[in-house]
């Protein structure tokens, strides 16, 4: 009787423990109205309150991680598009740059050398010979040349002129010893020796040496020659004196003629810059002076133009310029071209 009354009292505290779960549940199903349905295992009394609620937390959680994994994947998609436009920006820069490269490959050789420029020496042009008297400024160091011609008359300067190449008529030379025969009778020599005075020296040897061709002597001892002195711009020079002298512009430009109308022009002018010789020529003709063009005679230096017909030079004070040439008569015979050379030779600044 006592077991039996024990397990009854066992059974009773079960059912009671059971009932007080069952009004713990029914009272918070109560304050819970989001519950729509029993729980499962509730009929059966194995129902735990404590589990249910925790999976209801677990569950709000999910939701939480769901709604952060679709702003991810919302991020993810941004990130991606992004990706792409750059990707692509990329590509049209890459196929652009492919284009240029076969269109002009060398615009993109960067590592290619680039060719070193080369020097272009300026090329010499021969100074167009005076044909007619110079007038020079004394205000200017401008070399004027005044051209006369069968139709017109005008002025130029060397520089900005084409060069005229005047090609000699072959001069008569009876005795061949370099003197023509125009300049041996100017010379007072024999046209048909070429030693006239015996001295066993040729006539032209003798004459560019500065010597008397006709006899003892120098050449201004020629009793053909004479001396002429110009005190303004302080120079001489010897000359046939059966040409005529005319001075230009108190003298700052002396004319020798000839019969034939050929002559020989001495110019004088300020050197402004006091330039050397070379230097002054290459910045008034914008030329290049070779070496053969340089010339030293009589105690000066100077610089002879390609043709032969014109040299220029200065005093050693840098004072003053003086430019000598010659031109020949209309029909281009260069009768007097030893003349010239000698005249040229004997030009002497005086101090």
């Amino acid at each position: 009787m006592i077991m039996f009354g024990k397990k009854e009292e066992k059974i009773s505290d079960e059912k009671k423990l059971s009932e007080e779960k069952s009004a713990q549940l029914d009272d918070k199903l109560s304050k819970n109205i989001l519950v729509h349905k029993m729980p499962k295992n509730y009929k059966a009394g194995t129902f735990s309150y404590d589990d249910y609620f925790d999976k209801n937390s677990a569950s709000g959680s999910s939701d939480k991680k769901a709604e952060s994994k679709s702003e991810a994947h919302i991020k993810g998609k941004k990130t991606g598009i992004i990706i792409m436009a750059v990707g692509f920006v990329v590509i049209l820069l890459l196929v652009y740059g492919v284009y240029a490269y076969l269109k002009n490959p060398a615009s993109l050789n960067f590592f290619a050398a680039k060719p070193s420029a080369t020097k272009v020496n300026t090329p010499i042009v021969p100074v167009t010979p005076v044909h007619a008297p110079v007038i020079p400024t004394t205000t200017t160091s401008t070399f004027v040349m005044v051209t006369t011609t069968e139709e017109t008359t005008g002025t130029t300067t060397p520089a900005s002129t084409t060069p005229e190449v005047i090609t000699p008529t072959q001069v008569v030379d009876t005795d061949a010893d370099g003197l023509s025969d125009a300049e041996e009778t100017l010379l007072g020599t024999d046209a048909n020796a070429t030693d006239s005075d015996g001295d066993k020296y040729n006539d032209l040897t003798e004459l560019i040496g500065g010597y008397n061709p006709a006899g003892n002597g120098k050449l201004v001892d020629n009793a053909n020659i004479k001396k002429y002195t110009n005190a303004t711009y302080k120079y001489s020079i010897l000359y046939p004196k059966v040409w005529e002298l005319d001075l230009v512009d108190k003298g700052s430009s002396v004319i020798f003629t000839a019969a034939d109308q050929s002559f020989v022009q001495v110019v004088s002018q300020i050197n402004e810059n006091k330039s050397g010789i070379k230097k002054w020529y290459e910045s008034e003709f914008n030329q290049v002076v070779a070496e053969s063009q340089l010339v030293t005679y009589n105690g000066w230096s100077g610089i002879k133009s390609l043709d032969g017909l014109i040299v220029y030079l200065t005093d050693k004070n840098l004072k003053n310029i003086y430019i000598i040439s010659y031109t020949p008569a209309s029909d281009q015979v260069l009768s007097y071209l030893n003349i010239f050379e000698a005249m040229m030779r004997s030009f002497t600044i005086e101090k």
